[in-house]
């Protein structure tokens, strides 16, 4: 009798055995699984960022040179600067002619 209960004691020791194994196994496989989602997450996020400062970059480049080369003003908000003398006489101010070089008309400017 002492056998039998001897081997039932070490066939319940190895099940618990196995069972802890089994459960460190899941879990390790769950904490890799959780890293790798992260990873990928975080190059996903990384890549969206790289191509919106791309898009912006190129975006930037390929607009004419008037929106590029400054903050965005209305004509109405615009600050208008007289330009000096020359000896050879003054040049056709743009910003004061009656058409507008702005692509967006002035009656858009709400500030």
């Amino acid at each position: 009798m002492a056998f039998v209960a001897f081997v039932a004691f070490v066939a319940f020791v190895a099940f618990v055995a196995f069972v802890a194994f089994v459960a460190f196994v899941a879990f390790v496989a769950f904490v890799a699984f959780v890293a790798f989602v992260a990873f990928v997450a975080f190059v996903a996020f990384v890549a969206f960022v790289a191509f919106v400062a791309f898009v912006a970059f190129v975006a930037r480049e390929l607009a004419p040179a008037g929106l590029r080369s400054g903050p965005f003003f209305c004509d109405c908000c615009a600050i208008e600067r007289e330009q000096a003398p020359s000896p050879q006489g003054l040049a056709p101010n743009p910003a004061k002619s009656s058409k507008s070089s702005h692509p967006f008309p002035s009656k858009l400017c709400f500030f």
